[in-house]
């Protein structure tokens, strides 16, 4: 699992959606022309979110998560762990997830694709040795070798253009504002497209999702992706541990707030950890945030509040 974990990471640097120029022939299982890729890292994303993904590209498969095909395949009567091409679940064979591509995969994991791609980690030791698989979720639902390894895939990357990025996702934000959620989000998913590398039009797919209250863990893994584009995004960060803390998870919440401070060490960031601590009963986390808080303002708001409610 470290493995795999340490490998993940090498995606980090092409997140996001682009377009890749798929081969004509059978391994690509019909999947044929320019179709839309979108790269995620699989380990970086919160355990809960990867068993969604995971049982939403089950369903897809057709495949009963829970029953004995994800350890039995086809009737044979043994483990296949040394047959990866006809054995789809990938976290006891090594293999690594790492994009989704066909229909509409530019818009990331819940949406409808045509498959996911892997790498197999048994084949190399850098990813750029490692050979690529296919899990078709249209035709047999069974990994088949696209690539030998990632360099050949023909991945077509436009050269990002922040500025325009930014101007297509303040249509959207001025769709988001009008209540047309659909529209907003198309016009963010086109925002991620010109510049995938922009955090912001992923850290509002989250927010639509919040606010419209539909399809959660599609906002959990924008929200997520918006601080992994760019890991100096502290609005980002800042969004997604409120996101934990609502599911009670505060450990990783002020984890992260922890790592927003150091990059951005504001009465704003102090005051939010400081909730934080408090609601998970840590006074003297709470009481230290506070104060850091309070050095920088005096009157904040919310420190005010916690210092007057902490135990003497």
């Amino acid at each position: 699992m470290k493995k795999l974990k340490k490998l993940s990471k090498s995606f980090r640097a092409h997140i996001g959606p682009h377009q890749i120029e798929t081969s004509k022939n059978e391994s690509w299982q019909g999947i044929s022309g320019i179709q839309p890729i979108f790269f995620f890292d699989f380990f970086a994303i919160g355990k809960p979110l990867r068993y969604k993904i995971t049982s939403y590209i089950s369903e897809l498969c057709e495949i009963n998560i829970s029953s004995a095909d994800i350890v039995w395949v086809d009737g044979q009567d043994e483990f296949l762990k040394d047959d990866l091409l006809s054995f789809w679940f990938w976290d006891q064979n090594d293999l690594i997830p790492f994009a989704f591509v066909g229909k509409e995969s530019h818009k990331g994991p819940f949406h409808s694709i045509e498959g996911v791609l892997f790498l197999n980690t048994t084949t190399g030791k850098e990813p750029s040795t490692m050979e690529v698989l296919l899990l078709s979720v249209k035709r047999d639902h069974k990994l088949t070798r696209i690539a030998n390894k990632l360099d050949d895939l023909s991945i077509i990357k436009r050269n990002p253009d922040r500025d325009q990025s930014e101007q297509i996702k303040q249509e959207g934000n001025g769709l988001f504002g009008q209540g047309n959620f659909d529209d907003a989000a198309d016009k963010f998913y086109e925002a991620m497209l010109v510049d995938p590398t922009n955090p912001n039009p992923y850290n509002n797919m989250g927010m639509i999702t919040q606010v419209a209250r539909t399809m959660p863990e599609r906002g959990e893994f924008f929200g997520q992706l918006s601080y992994l584009v760019d890991s100096q995004y502290t609005n980002g960060m800042r969004g997604y541990s409120g996101h934990l803390a609502s599911q009670g998870n505060f450990k990783k919440s002020i984890k992260l707030m922890n790592r927003c401070i150091q990059i951005e060490p504001s009465a704003q960031n102090y005051g939010i950890l400081a909730r934080l601590a408090f609601d998970s009963d840590n006074h003297e986390k709470a009481q230290l945030a506070c104060q850091k808080c309070l050095q920088l303002d005096p009157n904040h708001p919310d420190a005010l509040d916690i210092m007057a409610k902490l135990p003497l």
